[in-house]
């Protein structure tokens, strides 16, 4: 884990509004650019070297309940995943963080828990999460929200999804966090250490991810005006399984 990810706290907002818009290349490099020079954002520290890396693991029910909420739109879901800032997964991480993300509609809430590699590996090798109760983190109370969740449900992990991330984070009446993910790419957990294959999540487009909890700047209508953005409920981890079923045939119980 690099020394720059210890601060990634400062830029979570953990209750807030989501919007997301789908990108072709040629578009997501004008919108960069516009936020560069009309709006004069800055790269989020974390990206300053042309963006990082997110690898997230997916946990799902037996059923896949989770995957079933998002392919039929159902207004309130939610979502347990791991994440790491390393550009493929591996058994040497300094910390890992686990994240319940729920939604209604468009409002967003998620809790974020932070654990060390060790702690990571002996969840992950035993398969039980009664062994994160033991667990180090900055945020007990939201681990023991995923360790509830993960246990009542009986979640266990499938897939997971890796892309390159630039973000941009605007001074507002409230934070407003602006990210661009590019070359997503799935994988069944199985698979997570094998970066080769990998398979295209988004056939070259990007995601546009705008994240708020007040107000939206006065030149983000601007923004969108000028690009003709509508924006979509493109999700990484529904469209990385549909992928994968299609490839590798992923069952799904009835």
């Amino acid at each position: 884990m690099r020394d720059t990810m210890e601060s990634a706290n400062k830029s979570f907002l953990g209750k807030r509004f989501e919007f997301k818009y789908f990108l072709d290349p040629v578009t997501a490099k004008k919108v960069e650019q516009f936020l560069q020079q009309r709006a004069k954002l800055t790269v989020d520290e974390h990206a300053a070297a042309g963006g990082y890396f997110v690898n997230s693991l997916y946990f799902d029910t037996p059923h896949m309940s989770d995957y079933r909420d998002k392919d039929g739109s159902f207004l309130v879901r939610k979502k347990l995943r791991a994440r790491m800032y390393e550009s493929a997964w591996h058994n040497e991480l300094q910390h890992v963080w686990l994240e319940v993300k729920h939604k209604n509609n468009m409002n967003i809430s998620k809790t974020r828990a932070r654990i060390s590699g060790a702690d990571w590996n002996a969840f992950i090798s035993s398969g039980s999460a009664l062994s994160l109760l033991q667990a180090e983190t900055d945020k007990p109370t939201d681990l023991r929200h995923f360790v509830e969740c993960y246990l009542r449900q009986q979640y266990r992990p499938l897939s997971v999804v890796r892309y390159r991330r630039v973000a941009y984070i605007a001074d507002f009446s409230s934070p407003v966090r602006i990210t661009f993910d590019y070359d997503i790419k799935s994988n069944r957990f199985e698979n997570r250490a094998d970066a080769h294959n990998l398979i295209p999540v988004s056939h070259g487009a990007t995601i546009m991810e705008v994240k708020f909890n007040d107000r939206l700047p006065w030149w983000f209508t601007d923004l969108l005006s000028q690009f003709e953005l509508s924006r979509t409920d493109f999700s990484k981890y529904r469209n990385g399984v549909a992928v994968m079923r299609g490839i590798q045939r992923i069952p799904i119980s009835k």
